[in-house]
């Protein structure tokens, strides 16, 4: 990193957790031998990070620091900009300061400039005393720098120390490969190397996001996929990295908030294993078919430990209050209440441990570096041409499945209608993926009536569902609870023949939706 100011440099930097016993291991691996890396070097940073009382820098995504390296200060501005896989990629903007205080007439040319407009008295901001302090790391920092196949060079570094807030302190442990030059998959590569021998997992809290964690109090947040638009001109291997990247990114950035147990943290990652699902279909036939079906079969195991967390989420966080919402029915609920929190909370343990597993940052590498070797595959004609040409048929196919589950809608049983249910999700979350490509008075129509079907089936999916998990309730030794279960079953079966009477008009209306991508 220079010490100069940028225009719009990007940074793209993977980040990994390890025990803090693990350091020796981590430095006599063979990936760092002396024939491909320069010796390491170790500094001292203590590092300050400011914000405004209000924290308006972090709400509009941006972090500022000044960082004490020796006898120099070096000021930094970073922006959350775009996913690149599971790796973070920033705009960043660094200037030398003579002192620890920032100096905020620096941001006046970058992004964070429209927060704070310093100078001015729109916010009253007019000189660095709107700035204070919020935290600060303390950090020993040993690199190096790799020179990998392909051209590629990454800097690897070694972060031991600690993130301090008052009086709260967290550990540091942390190995962050960050691409320097050249094409990005070898730096994957080097990390399943290193994952495949060393106890790592993957990192996606920030030392900054930890340090305003500390600072609130507050549990990590669930992030909810945002949109990332396509170029109509993409490239289709390019629009294969993006669009499996992005979800995947959105998989990895709630894996903080879903193992605290946040029921939206759960429902995001959930959502983003099925958008990874429907992405990877898009592609199938350009893809390779035994990656594919492993990749598919980890991440349905995934959906599926994820998914029983999730009912459970629903069941006692909606259909409970609502089931039982009268008054005759508050006792009711007092008795359930106990019982369902501990099978729910039972199953928040199974997500929290399969997401502490190696096996899903071993998903997360594999995927990555799949999606570029997929991508950069020149046996595949498809995906040396247009995004835009090879979609249309990705989308037929998706499609047509919908179509084919779908017939005689009402003579579907309760697992084909479910089935149907799922096929529409990954046609739903493959056009939210592409819509960009697409007019856009085209897609929205199409879109509407995917939603509304999608609806009637999640009504009719969420009421047998709460009538499977009062009969998993009845199985325990409490009969007292039977009057109480009886209760949420009826109204969920009544709830159940409401939902497929309105199915038929949804199903009719979506199948007379123009296609708009023929």
């Amino acid at each position: 990193m220079g010490h100069h100011a940028r225009d719009r440099p990007l940074e793209v930097e993977l980040k990994f957790i390890f025990p803090a016993g693990a350091r020796p291991m981590l430095d006599r691996h063979p990936a760092f031998e002396a024939s491909r890396a320069t010796p390491p070097q170790t500094r001292q940073l203590v590092t300050t990070y400011f914000d405004t009382s209000d924290l308006a820098l972090n709400q509009h995504g941006f972090t500022l620091r000044v960082c004490k390296s020796g006898d120099q200060y070096i000021q930094t501005l970073k922006a959350a900009d775009t996913a690149e896989g599971l790796a973070f990629a920033r705009g960043e903007w660094e200037w030398p300061v003579p002192t620890e205080t920032p100096e905020a007439a620096r941001l006046a040319g970058t992004p964070a400039g429209l927060v704070l407009r310093p100078g001015t008295n729109e916010v009253g901001l007019t000189d660095t005393k709107m700035l204070v302090p919020l935290f600060t790391t303390d950090i020993s920092r040993t690199t190096r720098t790799l020179h990998l196949s392909g051209g590629t060079t990454v800097e690897v570094a070694i972060d031991e120390g600690n993130v301090q807030c008052s009086a709260a302190k967290e550990p540091v442990h942390e190995l962050e490969l960050e691409l320097k030059d050249g094409p990005i998959g070898p730096l994957y590569h080097l990390a399943l190397e290193l994952h495949a021998d060393l106890p790592l997992r993957i990192g996606v809290e920030s030392k900054s996001a930890r340090g305003y964690r500390l600072a609130t109090g507050q549990p990590p947040d669930p992030v909810k996929a945002r949109a990332r638009p396509l170029d109509r001109h993409l490239g289709a291997a390019d629009g294969c990295r993006q669009i499996l990247g992005a979800a995947l990114q959105d998989l990895l950035s709630n894996r903080q908030a879903a193992t605290a147990g946040a029921a939206e943290g759960v429902h995001q990652m959930r959502i983003a294993v099925r958008r990874l699902r429907a992405a990877i279909l898009l592609f199938e036939p350009h893809l390779e078919p035994h990656a594919f079906a492993r990749f598919t079969d980890a991440l349905r195991q995934l959906g599926r430990i994820l998914g029983e967390a999730r009912d459970w989420d629903v069941f006692c966080l909606e259909t409970l209050p609502t089931a039982l919402a009268d008054p005759a029915g508050e006792s009711w609920r007092a008795l359930l209440e106990p019982e369902a929190g501990r099978t729910r909370a039972e199953a928040h343990e199974c997500v929290a441990d399969e997401l502490a597993r190696p096996a899903f940052s071993r998903l997360g590498l594999g995927l990555t570096a799949w999606i570029e070797d997929a991508a950069a595959d020149p046996r595949s004609k498809a995906m040396q041409g247009k995004l835009a040409a090879i979609m249309p048929g990705a989308l037929d196919r998706l499609a047509h499945k919908v179509a084919k589950r779908g017939r005689h809608i009402g003579r579907r049983s309760g697992p084909e209608l479910h089935a149907l249910r799922k096929s529409l999700k990954k046609l739903r979350y493959g056009v939210l993926s592409v819509r960009d490509l697409f007019p856009n008075h085209k897609v929205k129509p199409y879109l509407r009536h995917c939603k509304l079907l999608q609806k009637r089936l999640g009504q009719i999916n969420d009421a047998a569902m709460a009538v499977r998990l009062v009969d998993q309730l009845s199985r325990h030794d409490r009969v007292d609870l039977v009057p109480a279960l009886a209760a949420v079953a009826q109204w969920s079966t009544d709830r159940h023949q409401a939902a497929l009477r309105k199915l038929p008009d949804a199903w009719a209306a979506f199948r007379g939706a123009t296609p708009f991508w023929r």
